[in-house]
Formats: C-alpha cells, structure tokens, sequence
C-alpha cells in the first residue's frame, strides 16, 4: 500500500471513530445560561453520556426512533434531554436542554392549581398532587390535571384527544377515567432558577426525549469577559454529582 493512501485510510478511520464515539458513547453541550447554579453556569462546556439511559440508535430521520434498553433516571440526576416542544420533526434534531430529575413514574408531584383561573385577579395557593405517568403507572383524571394529561397525549402519545376544564375526557372516541401511556415520564426541575425552563413550562418529560446524564465539566469560561479574561481554571474536569433527593 503506498503511503499515501494509508495516510488517508488511517485519516479516515479517525474520522469515524471519533464519529461512532460522538454518535453512541458521549458529547459536549455548551451551557447559554446560567441555570443549574452552582452545578452550571453560563459558559460551562459540559460532557455528556449517551449510555446512561439506554442507547439512543443515530439515523433517527431515515429509520426512525430507536432506543436499545430503557433505564430511567435516578432522583437528582442531572441530565441533558430535547426539548419536548419543539416543532422539529424528529426528537434527535431539537435543541438539547439540561435540568434536575427530581420525580419518576409513580411519584407525586404537589403543584397549584386555580379552578377559577378564568377570573381576573383570581390566586389560588391551594396544592394539587400530580402523579407522573408511566407505562406501568396510568393515571386517574382529576380536575386539576386533565389539561396536562391531555397536552401530554397529543403531542408525546400523537392521540386524537377532546377535554373540558372539569373531568370530560376523550381519548380517541372513548371518554377515560384513568389514562395509560405508553412509555414512561419523568419531572425536570431546577431549584436554582424559578424562572427556567423545566417541566413547569413543558409538562412531565417523556422518556423517549432524554439523552444521557451530565458527567463533567471539560472547560468553563465567564462569556462576559474577554478572550484572555474569564477562564474558570477550578471547573475544568470537575465531576457533576447528582443531587440526591
């Protein structure tokens, strides 16, 4: 073999490799904000493993959604996942997002809920419990989540859904008590930034979104300040632990 084409065969092959290892076994996000502070901040470049919770296959557009083996989350885990309310096509192509995992299928979530929210100035502090769902957790339609049940099943469950804001729910022609889903879900919160974008905003996170866990930080630089400045020598290679709850 000429020396030539074995140095393109070996360029090649590093090509792939680092490709099959991007595609299957981890990857980098960049965090914009600073959101799960002090774990992350604004600049943190951070590693991700995409083995955490089961493989995700690559070529979702070609073949479709592909996931060998499920493994859920554990409490406190903070994982990267996409964003459940994009309108892009396939799962894999919508923006990466990262949060706390604090509730899995059969936990319950107490959260405010206002009857009345159709009257000006009306505050309600009362809590409701929301069960989050699973394949092997249905939930029953109460008053308080049948919006959310609904949201959940027409865009993640893709069920042709009808519902009023007491307890009338109907699901493909048939009016439910008790819904079943077909994979699991879990809740993504932040306790450091009540204005983030979490499952306060997009609803119980399906397990079909999730990517991997967040391992550690690689790099971190202060966005804010200039190329020689801002360099956060202390978080390079920190781990990320998870926030057991």
């Amino acid at each position: 073999m000429r020396p030539w084409i074995k140095m393109i065969f070996i360029f090649l092959l590093a090509i792939i490799s680092v490709w099959l290892v991007w595609s299957l076994l981890i990857f980098q996000v960049t965090i914009p904000v600073s959101g799960e502070e002090p774990v992350l901040l604004q600049g943190d470049r951070v590693m991700v493993s995409r083995l955490s919770y089961g493989l995700r296959l690559p070529g979702e557009r070609l073949f479709g959604y592909h996931k060998v083996k499920e493994i859920l989350p554990q409490r406190g885990d903070q994982v990267a996942f996409n964003d459940p309310l994009s309108s892009n096509g396939t799962i894999s192509s919508r923006p990466i997002c990262v949060g706390t995992c604090i509730a899995l299928p059969g936990d319950t979530i107490w959260m405010t809920w206002n009857p009345n929210k159709k009257l000006q100035n009306s505050v309600c502090t009362a809590k409701y419990p929301f069960v989050v769902p699973g394949s092997n957790y249905p939930v029953d339609v109460r008053p308080w989540n049948i919006t959310l049940l609904a949201n959940m099943l027409h865009l993640h469950e893709h069920r042709n859904v009808c519902w009023n804001c007491d307890s009338l729910l109907v699901v493909d022609g048939k009016q439910l008590q008790k819904v079943q889903f077909s994979q699991d879900y879990v809740w993504i919160f932040n306790p450091h930034n009540l204005q983030a974008y979490d499952s306060r905003v997009f609803g119980f996170l399906p397990y079909s979104h999730l990517i991997g866990r967040l391992l550690c930080t690689t790099f971190s630089k202060d966005p804010t300040q200039s190329f020689f400045k801002g360099y956060r020598h202390e978080r390079f290679f920190r781990p990320i632990s998870s926030e057991k709850r």
